[in-house]
């Protein structure tokens, strides 16, 4: 395994989010899509909500990588790190995608992209590092 896989599935993870963001802006702000089935003063503990699952991906993605043991060989490393980071930043794509949709049907574009926002914050916060995973440089 290598290191670049991680780094592909972390760019896809920002890709989709990117993208589901900017789709779900277009479509409030140029249709009419919204349902206003969410009323706009619950958006703010959504987007609590949503914040707080985020660091809590980041949050387990450390303590899965604090459980790694040091003496295990780099390529289980590697591959527990790779699972560990998959884990973790999936749940905070989660959370951003769980934001987005909610303010799709709370008719609220500007929390599209506050939820995209923060998600892909969050992803950029937490990318893969060579030295997280305890690889040298160009592995």
């Amino acid at each position: 395994m290598e290191f670049k896989y991680i780094q592909v599935v972390w760019l896809t993870l920002v890709g989709g989010l990117a993208a589901y963001a900017v789709v779900a802006y277009l479509l409030l702000t140029l249709g009419d899509v919204g349902m206003g089935a969410v009323p706009l003063d619950v958006m703010p503990y959504i987007a609590a909500g949503a914040i707080a699952m985020m660091l809590g991906g980041l949050g387990l993605k450390r303590r899965l990588l604090s459980a790694i043991p040091n003496s295990v060989q780099a390529e289980k490393r590697l591959e527990q790190y790779f699972a560990a980071t998959t884990v973790g930043l999936a749940l905070v794509e989660g959370a951003g995608l769980i934001l987005i949709t909610l303010s799709i049907v709370a008719d609220a574009p500007t929390w599209t992209l506050v939820g995209g926002g923060a998600a892909i914050g969050t992803l950029i916060i937490g990318r893969p590092r060579r030295e997280e995973a305890g690889l040298r440089p160009g592995r």
